[in-house]
């Protein structure tokens, strides 16, 4: 008898790699339980991940002994519980009446999952099996496992880091220090709106409720604890907050006290920058400015959000306004607005979070906004205001577009020693060379009718020719040949205010001369223009 004393676990061959620490940990007794644990039961971890082929589950006692294991196959797996033992040299199993408590190895994820409660149990009754038990340790007895269920006190969720920086929060309570629960990062920060970003410790840990941004490897990662609390404490200013086990709806989220919150939710986005948030998902961070101290309670409570603590509304604010578009080398896209008459006030909803951390792709106006007003003239009559942009983390070459609901409206973009038009006409242009000086201006409106001439000419093909308005008006342009008859109209309609371009095609032309007039209102002149074969 004394033979079987204290003797290492054999590795079942389809156990190999996983199960290498529980062959030498596990004892095995001559006092044992049967513990069976069969296919049809299903049964799954507490965050839901079914357990399956390859994976291997332990028995351990209170005292932290491996008292059996066993590997789950397609019949399930049955494993004897090692019980007491009268030699001395020998590892105690369970005593008589211990809880069975149980570990998974997760093989599909490399990592381990101890269950010390919400075990279910098949009803010895329904077995009809001798010396049955139903978790409770005791010499001899059979236990069927029909389901490890979670533990109402605990939560698993899982992080997705991808490589670079993450905007990220833990969405349980949890000690573990940041070097422990987050390997594969090397470096990290917390955000206070009177501090700024504070660096993580390796040994310290990031509290529940609090978003933190750190850099990262691709990895995927658990992290189990206790379900955080549902209220948020926030300060006055920008805070980086965590979110909670569960998903929720930013309109489902109540503040206290009312009307504190100046801002959207934002979240960092893959394809580009700050984008604003519908709701707020387990293990990420968001970005919420608010006017004082107060708290937010993130449980989908019957006051939302949108009942007297609204964000503002900005659809209103961006009636007609000009989009100023960045797209990098990597498909990243960022959009500013520009809008005519934008009031201060105004602007101030369009406040962005701040500038994050590293090489992070940011683009925004100098003034931390993502809107701007614009004139076509200065306060004193001179040039127009030139807004400074601030661009970080950007993969050239870079395209620019202009995107525009009003006819003849230009802007003058400047990129490093670069300066280009953006209207109609020309509403892109590609950034080659890498710069961080970028700005922008509203080309002014012209002061007065112009008609400009013909170029090329005399032209075989295709000619341009540019007029401008100071004003809105009916505009008439008219080919002529030399006896007066019209052979081509190039433009017959209202335009307002600006600088435009028309074309002139020459394919249906004989050669010879001929006659351009423009007329917009009191406003009339005449080009010549030479077509040669």
């Amino acid at each position: 008898m004394a033979a079987f004393v204290g003797v290492f676990v054999s590795v079942p061959t389809a156990a190999m790699g996983q199960t290498f620490a529980y062959a030498q940990e596990c004892i095995s007794n001559v006092n044992n339980a049967t513990v069976h644990v069969p296919a049809a039961a299903e049964p799954t971890l507490p965050d839901g991940t079914p357990v399956e082929t390859g994976d291997t589950l332990a028995v351990y006692t209170a005292g932290g002994t491996c008292a059996g294991y066993g590997v789950w196959g397609t019949d399930g797996a049955t494993l004897a519980a090692a019980g007491s033992d009268s030699v001395d040299v020998s590892d105690d199993g369970y005593a008589a009446g211990d809880s069975l408590k149980f570990k998974v190895f997760d093989v599909s994820e490399g990592q381990e999952t101890t269950i010390e409660s919400g075990v279910a149990y098949a009803s010895c009754d329904s077995l009809g099996v001798p010396v049955c038990a139903e978790g409770a340790y005791g010499n001899g007895t059979f236990h069927q496992v029909s389901g490890f269920e979670a533990d109402s006190a605990s939560v698993t969720r899982t992080l997705t880091l991808a490589d670079g920086w993450n905007f990220i929060s833990i969405p349980v309570e949890t000690d573990l220090s940041f070097e422990t629960l987050l390997p594969e990062c090397s470096s990290g920060f917390l955000y206070t709106p009177e501090n700024g970003y504070i660096s993580i410790g390796s040994d310290e840990s990031i509290p529940a409720g609090e978003g933190a941004v750190v850099q990262c490897q691709a990895d995927t990662t658990s992290v189990t604890g206790q379900a955080p609390p549902s209220t948020i404490e926030v300060e006055a200013g920008w805070n980086l907050i965590g979110s909670v086990e569960d998903t929720v709806a930013v309109d489902a989220i109540t503040v206290s006290p009312p009307g504190i919150v100046e801002s959207d939710f934002f979240k960092i986005a893959p394809d580009g920058g700050y984008q604003s948030a519908a709701e707020l998902r387990p293990g990420r961070a968001y970005w919420i400015n608010v006017a004082e101290a107060g708290t937010l309670e993130v449980s989908g409570g019957s006051a939302p959000l949108a009942s007297g603590t609204e964000t503002p509304s900005k659809a209103g604010d961006l009636a007609e306004a000009n989009r100023l578009v960045f797209v990098d080398a990597q498909g990243r896209q960022s959009t500013l607005w520009l809008k005519e008459g934008l009031s201060e006030e105004q602007r101030s909803d369009f406040e962005l979070p701040p500038v994050p951390p590293g090489d992070v792709f940011d683009v925004r106006f100098a003034s931390g906004h993502g809107a701007a007003s614009f004139s076509t003239e200065g306060t004193s009559g001179g040039a127009a205001e030139k807004h400074r942009l601030q661009v970080q983390g950007v993969a050239f070459p870079v395209e620019v577009r202009l995107d525009t609901d009003r006819e003849g409206r230009r802007f003058t973009l400047s990129a490093g020693e670069k300066e280009v038009t953006l209207s109609d006409d020309q509403s892109s242009v590609q950034i080659q060379q890498s710069t961080g000086r970028f700005a922008v201006a509203a080309a002014p409106n012209p002061r007065e009718f112009e008609f400009g001439k013909v170029y090329p000419n005399p032209i075989r093909t295709q000619a341009e020719l540019e007029y401008a308005l100071p004003e809105e008006a009916d505009v008439s342009i008219v080919v002529y040949d030399l006896l007066g008859r019209q052979v081509a109209r190039l433009v017959d309609e209202e335009r307002e205010t600006g600088r435009y371009q028309t074309q002139v095609d020459a394919g249906g032309l004989a050669s010879g001369k001929y006659f351009v007039r423009m007329q917009a209102g009191s406003f009339q002149k005449t080009r010549q223009l030479t077509v040669v074969r």
